[in-house]
């Protein structure tokens, strides 16, 4: 069984995800940055805009014009029709917030595919967790991955450091992998 490492509540990842809550029963990580209302608002604008746009030139075209302008028109409903289910996914993760939560008995987190709410799994769903780096000189990313065994991965922390510079990555897998093992012990 692996020892579980000191407390990492209240640690930054990056400038856009830090530790909510690290007990012996529950790892939280969250995103905080302020800016997920402000791209639900950017692509609400860009979707909601390019219906108006649309429906505007489709309906106020002269007949002469038609031939022209409805092609256009259309290219923009198609627009608004695409850009919708993504402007809802972007206003459902900004109320709810982005979370990858990690407890004894299951781990929740917002799918990368695709999805309208976060998954909820139990924690023998997990088919992998780990850090994954990438150098880019002069910098290293590191990228947290939560893999469930049905293929679906998990959205967690992206944290660019300085290449040579330790991950602060690390001491979250470390700390995953002691409720991971708790529980498959504890069974």
């Amino acid at each position: 069984m692996r020892s579980m490492p000191e407390s990492l509540a209240g640690r930054a990842l990056g400038p856009d995800w830090r530790v909510a809550s690290h007990t012996a029963d529950e790892l939280v990580l969250e995103q905080h940055r302020a800016g997920g209302w402000r791209k639900a608002g950017g692509s609400l604008v860009v979707t909601l805009g390019a219906l108006a746009a649309a429906l505007g030139l489709g309906l106020a075209t002269p007949a002469s014009a038609r031939l022209i302008i409805w092609p256009v028109s259309a290219l923009l409903l198609v627009v608004a029709l695409l850009g919708l289910p993504a402007s809802l996914r972007n206003v459902q993760r900004a109320r709810r917030g982005v979370r990858l939560r990690f407890t004894r008995g299951f781990v929740e987190g917002w799918p990368v595919a695709f999805s309208m709410r976060p998954r909820r799994s139990p924690v023998t769903e997990i088919a992998r967790v780990s850090v994954q780096v990438f150098a880019h000189p002069p910098l290293s990313l590191a990228l947290l991955e939560v893999v469930l065994r049905d293929g679906t991965r998990l959205a967690g922390p992206e944290v660019a450091v300085p290449e040579g510079d330790p991950h602060p990555l690390t001491p979250i897998e470390q700390g995953i992998g002691a409720l991971i093992s708790a529980d498959s012990a504890a069974k």
